[in-house]
């Protein structure tokens, strides 16, 4: 067992109003911490790992494929590996997710 700390590393300040915090990266998984101002828009982009992301608060809408998925605190959503899609943060409000991703990803993007 290892206990990790959401501020166990600084966080980076990413382009459109978001920052991230990695959490933990061994074995199989990568964790990471967003937090995104109200209407950011995380563009679309693809990976080859799985994700599952988790609200933590606020709100997040995922696209892919013209289809829009809406997730509200406490919802999750699985995303298979390489498939295209982006996110678009809730107007007025501040969102932090928790993704994990597996396997770890290669390089941080």
């Amino acid at each position: 067992m290892k206990k990790v700390s959401p501020d166990s590393e600084p966080p980076e300040e990413r382009e459109g109003g978001s920052v991230r915090r990695w959490v933990y990266t061994e074995g199989k998984l990568e964790v990471v911490i967003y937090e995104y101002d109200g209407g950011t828009r995380f563009p679309e982009h693809s990976h080859p790992e799985e994700q599952v992301t988790v609200v933590l608060e606020g709100g997040l809408t995922f696209h892919s494929g013209g289809r829009e998925v809406h997730l509200e605190k406490g919802e999750i959503l699985f995303i298979p590996p390489s498939l295209p899609h982006s996110a678009t943060s809730r107007e007025g409000c501040r969102t932090r997710t928790i993704n994990i991703f597996t396997p770890p990803r290669k390089e941080r993007p």
